[in-house]
């Protein structure tokens, strides 16, 4: 009995440690972690903002959270709940942002910087269309229709013109023949008529 109870003893003992040591290691491993930045320098071009957000701490534990910048006229600093926050940037230069983050049962703030550089604004591109040389129509040569030679039909005219006056003149030779043929004719009437009247 007495063996039994002194197991039964030294296993709830066992239990006992271990549930301890287990609950004493879940705030000893959220100590551990500490509260941090997401980045620990940035660079914003002039006119944007960027976003910093607060890690390993959430924003019910959070009591106060407050930002300042030590350069306004360089970049500026604005609260984005109680886990973030945003920096915009005002001109060319260097400056630091002071992040104090009290948490909720701790009388002491942690403190944390943030390095910051603000560029200036690229000038915009300008992009210039290619230069595109005129097409130029090819320049055709007018076709000149070919002008007719014209042919001396006249000159053959000129020639049965005068093969025409040829004619004209074998006509008034055949003219001249038959007057004298007519003369004779005349003659042989007036012949045969003397003859039947005597």
């Amino acid at each position: 009995m007495k063996k039994n109870f002194k197991r039964t003893l030294a296993k709830v003992m066992a239990v006992a440690l271990t549930v301890a040591l287990a609950g004493t290691a879940a705030p000893n491993a959220d100590a551990a972690k500490k509260i941090k930045l997401s980045s620990k320098s940035i660079t914003v071009t002039k006119g944007k903002t960027k976003k910093v957000t607060i890690k390993n701490v959430t924003a019910k534990k959070v009591k106060k959270l407050t930002v300042t910048s030590s350069k306004k006229k360089v970049a500026t600093v604005k609260k984005s709940g109680k886990t973030a926050f945003k920096v915009t940037g005002k001109k060319a230069g260097s400056a630091k942002v002071t992040v104090k983050v009290t948490v909720k049962g701790q009388k002491k703030a942690t403190k944390l910087t943030l390095s910051v550089k603000v560029k200036s604004q690229a000038a915009p591109k300008v992009t210039t269309a290619p230069t595109v040389a005129p097409t130029t129509a090819p320049t055709t040569a007018p076709t000149v229709a070919p002008t007719p030679t014209a042919t001396s039909d006249n000159g053959g005219n000129k020639d049965n013109g005068g093969n025409n006056g040829d004619n004209g003149g074998n006509n008034g030779d055949n003219g001249g023949n038959n007057g004298d043929n007519g003369g004779d004719n005349g003659g042989e009437v007036e012949g045969l008529l003397a003859l039947r009247l005597a």
